[in-house]
């Protein structure tokens, strides 16, 4: 061993030197690996949990459609907090082309790439928007009853 190669060995703590014991079992190779498995597990979950939380109170929206050449419209998502995994969890509302209204609040959302980010007021306003639609539909009256057969 070179000169080097021992001031780097010795500067080492017992627990950070490599060993010679290699797992001699299948159990131990699969003991070993679960441990890198879940250790990696936790990081990536503290990773996501990290870049979600600078992402609440975000708000988004997206062009929806049904496809095939159908008229679109806009899905309006908030990022109000994450779930045991690291994902945002969104409150998302949308009037759809044909008029119907959903909304669901809280969604895991495995990713936020294909949203345009928007300004909290915008989201707001269309909140508002909604909300109102939604208290129109409850003052009408109610259709009238197509006959029977």
């Amino acid at each position: 061993m070179d000169e080097l190669a021992q001031r780097k060995s010795a500067s080492r703590s017992p627990a950070e030197k490599p060993t010679d014991a290699k797992p001699k079992t299948e159990a131990e190779w699969r003991r070993q690996r679960n441990e890198a498995q879940n250790a990696l597990y936790e990081f990536e979950k503290k990773a996501r949990a990290d870049k979600c939380a600078a992402l609440l109170g975000n708000c988004y929206r997206f062009n929806n459609s049904y496809g095939s050449g159908e008229k679109s419209w806009l899905l309006y998502a908030r990022v109000v907090g994450a779930d045991d995994w690291g994902r945002p969890i969104i409150f998302k509302f949308e009037t759809t082309s044909r008029g119907e209204i959903r909304i669901e609040p809280f969604e895991a959302c495995m990713s936020l790439d294909s949203y345009k980010p928007i300004e909290i007021r915008e989201y707001l306003d269309a909140w508002a928007e909604l909300q109102h639609r939604v208290a129109a539909l409850i003052a009408a009256p109610p259709p009238s009853k197509a006959e029977g057969p």
